[in-house]
């Protein structure tokens, strides 16, 4: 008869496929995000943590049904080989085996050695990750770096890399036993048991990613494996190649790695991709920064703007509303008016229709300002009474010609954009 053993377990594993029986175990694990420093409920949701003040304490049902693999029993601290035999991981958070773990406890006591006492008593935390990461229903908690390197959560006893070249290289680096030990703090050689032990049992890779249909839907040659590589189901791929389906082409890799890594939230892709239907906005749109993902990012792709000045627009706080009333009370396309707003705020300043007339006017819609001569025209200007703002001082100088008529202009009581031209009719 064998003896059941608590699953010590951090953070939460829910489950929503049942499995027919061991050792299938495709979609045995609820697909919960990334798993690190904390694990995603939902896109934008709530942050689980995985505390390792919990462990210890009891833990949530792991599994729809019973998994049983076989695991490598060792005898000594120092033993290279033992015999293996089989372990049952069951839905509960309990692990029989087919040691009396209580005898073992006690021949331990009088210097005896059973593997699997530890693995019981200190290595079952990292049970749930083990077997996650490797079936892909726990996505590793990677990060992309400004650099576009990648990095994973670190732990000290790791001396994990500062950055890796893929998200499949720094996946991978999660997924070692190395990396995993140090982060639950426990031997190696445990976690070797665990990574070795569950992987018999799992099905190969080819037969998850046999879909030729799915495969279309990665652009790369090869792509969907590289995606399994850096930690993704093809499950994820189905479900987010659905969610572009105003996309009628094969989507980015880095699409697919946006929307696992790059926060972004589907709710938003969904209603925002149809907007501008193709996989290098997809791709875009899924690393686009949490706070610009905002319903105006529909309307400026829409009007055909470039993604360089909807950023901008974004970032400046532009409603598409004041952008259509300004080209309306200039008489010019929304869609000049927008660029041109969109170029002006990348240098600090913000644009309403008087300013945008007089540019229009006078042919300077190419203009294109420099945020540090703006910087340099401020800080002169200062010195006048009531100096014009920086928006005005910059359509001064592209009317003038340059900083130094401006400050000539200041020193003659020009104190707007408005006041340069009547004082340019009198020169």
């Amino acid at each position: 008869m064998g003896y059941a053993a608590p699953l010590l377990c951090g953070g939460t594993l829910g489950v929503t496929r049942a499995v027919s029986a061991p050792p299938a175990i495709i979609g045995f694990l609820r697909r919960v995000g990334s798993i690190g420093g904390a694990m995603a409920d939902g896109a934008r949701g709530r942050r689980i943590g995985m505390d390792p003040a919990l462990r210890g304490g009891p833990a949530p049902a792991l599994l729809a049904a019973p998994l049983t693999f076989e695991i490598e029993c060792l005898t000594s601290r120092s033993a290279r080989r033992g015999g293996r035999h089989a372990v049952t991981l069951r839905g509960d958070g309990t692990l029989e085996t087919s040691h009396d773990l209580a005898a073992e406890r006690v021949a331990a006591a009088f210097g005896g050695y059973c593997s699997c006492v530890d693995v019981v008593d200190v290595a079952l935390p990292a049970l749930a990750e083990v077997v996650g990461l490797l079936t892909r229903r726990v996505r590793p908690d990677l990060r992309r770096r400004v650099d576009g390197r990648w990095s994973v959560s670190k732990s000290v006893a790791c001396e994990c890399p500062r950055g890796f070249a893929s998200a499949a290289t720094a996946a991978q680096h999660a997924r070692s036993t190395r990396h995993l030990a140090a982060r639950h703090r426990i031997p190696e050689r445990l976690t070797r048991l665990l990574v070795d032990g569950a992987r018999t049992v799992l099905p190969a890779p080819e037969q998850l990613m046999a879909d030729l249909t799915l495969q279309a839907r990665v652009r790369e040659p090869g792509g969907l494996a590289r995606l399994w590589a850096a930690g993704l189901h093809p499950d994820d791929i189905a479900e987010w190649a659905a969610l572009a389906g105003a996309v009628d082409e094969p989507l980015p890799s880095s699409y697919y790695l946006g929307v696992a890594y790059g926060g972004a939230s589907t709710e938003f892709l969904a209603a925002t991709l149809p907007a501008r239907p193709d996989g290098e906005t997809a791709a875009w749109l899924a690393w686009l920064p949490l706070e610009l993902q905002r319903p105006e990012c529909r309307a400026l792709l829409a009007a055909g703007l470039p993604r360089q000045d909807v950023v901008s627009l974004l970032e400046a706080g532009e409603a598409p509303e004041r952008l259509a009333a300004v080209a309306e009370e200039c008489g010019l396309a929304p869609v000049v008016v927008s660029r041109l707003v969109a170029v002006w705020s990348r240098a600090g300043c913000i644009l309403g229709a008087g300013l945008v007339g007089l540019l229009a006017e006078h042919g300077l819609t190419a203009h294109r300002p420099s945020a540090t001569a703006l910087d340099e025209l401020e800080k002169a200007a200062a010195v006048h009474p009531h100096a014009p703002g920086r928006a005005d001082l910059g359509v001064m100088a592209a009317l003038l010609g340059g900083r130094g008529a401006v400050l000539e202009a200041l020193e003659r009581g020009v104190r707007s954009a408005a006041e340069v031209v009547n004082w340019m009719e009198k020169q």
